[in-house]
């Protein structure tokens, strides 16, 4: 690579997303130059981060779904509050999140198939398949799915988020807000629609042009409290390909699968679902990304360790005999 990239972004849970970025404030990449973009996963979370979580993501830009402050979720999230407070008074979480919204939502829309579809049959077929299937081949599944699942891309109400509609089995969201993670907590810095791009606004003229710029939005604080744009790279100091570890597992391989030579004791291939993914994205950047994946994998083929172990060795550099011992590793694969 002769850049390396600055802009990361960030699609977890929590509790993996509090330690990632404990680690990055830990390894100098929350300073001025960097940029960290986290999706709904995290950014709808905020209000249940600790503080030393939230400090340590000073400056990171959040998109989540936009949220219209209709009376009937005001009405839910009133009850909501006092029916929290008799049962848990200690507990942290007295708003409702997106996902709590949009469980809501889901429930309605499973009730209404249901209720829609009439009497139903619960046998469930078994697959025909041998002992030596993929665990997901030896799911059963129920005669009713097909008859529910078409009802249910077919629903479509006003709920607590909003239109509840999908689109190609996924709900979609027709604005998104854009918050900025400063002080001790977010602040908005504006939205995105379809038809009208970024904007401070929602109800923007009809007239405006379709925008991405940033300089639509309220200016956001950057990393290393630097209210300077990163550039999104650093001019590299090495041309190595990008190396990436990827652990051995047993099972799902329609995800990740790993073949190897134990005669070379190399990766002979690294393929599935979510390498496919990875390499799409990458494929799609602005600048070129050679990556190199490298099974963690003992002389036979199996697993030289744990997630944790495979963390440890890259960190320390340890020798123990697989190809990992003379390779400097950028990133990993956990899957």
């Amino acid at each position: 690579m002769g850049n390396q990239t600055r802009v990361f972004v960030v699609h977890m849970t929590v509790s993996l997303g509090s330690h990632l970025f404990a680690k990055a404030k830990e390894t100098r990449m929350m300073t001025e130059g960097y940029a960290w973009i986290i999706t709904d996963g995290l950014s709808s979370m905020l209000d249940l981060m600790t503080s030393s979580t939230i400090d340590s993501m000073q400056g990171v830009l959040g998109v989540k779904p936009y949220i219209p402050r209709l009376k009937d979720l005001e009405d839910v999230e009133m009850r909501w509050k006092r029916e929290l407070l008799l049962k848990e008074p200690n507990n942290k979480m007295n708003e409702l999140n997106l996902f709590g919204i949009r469980v809501n939502d889901t429930t309605w829309a499973l009730a209404m198939a249901v209720e829609r579809v009439g009497p139903m049959n619960y046998r469930f077929l078994k697959p025909q398949t041998s002992e030596n299937s993929t665990d997901l081949a030896t799911l059963g599944t129920s005669e009713m799915g097909p008859r529910i699942l078409r009802k249910i891309l077919n629903t479509s109400f006003n709920g607590l988020s909003g239109e509840f509609h999908l689109v190609e089995g996924q709900l979609e969201s027709s604005s998104f807000e854009i918050l900025n993670v400063i002080g001790k907590g977010d602040r908005l810095t504006g939205y995105w629609t379809p038809k009208k791009g970024l904007s401070q606004e929602l109800d923007v003229a009809k007239n405006v042009a379709y925008s991405t710029s940033m300089a639509n939005l309220r200016k956001p604080i950057w990393p290393g409290n630097s209210i300077t744009k990163p550039l999104g790279w650093a001019i590299s100091t090495k041309g190595n390909s990008l190396r990436i570890g990827v652990p051995v597992k047993e099972g799902f391989q329609e995800f990740v699968e790993v073949k190897w030579d134990s005669q070379t004791n190399n990766t002979t291939y690294v393929g599935g679902f979510s390498i496919d993914v990875f390499c799409g994205v990458i494929g799609k950047l602005p600048f070129a990304v050679n990556p190199q994946f490298n099974a963690y994998a003992n002389a036979d083929g199996s697993s030289a360790g744990s997630y944790d172990d495979l963390v440890s060795e890259v960190h320390h550099h340890e020798d123990n005999g697989t190809e990992f011992a003379s390779m400097e590793f950028q990133a990993l694969f956990l899957c």
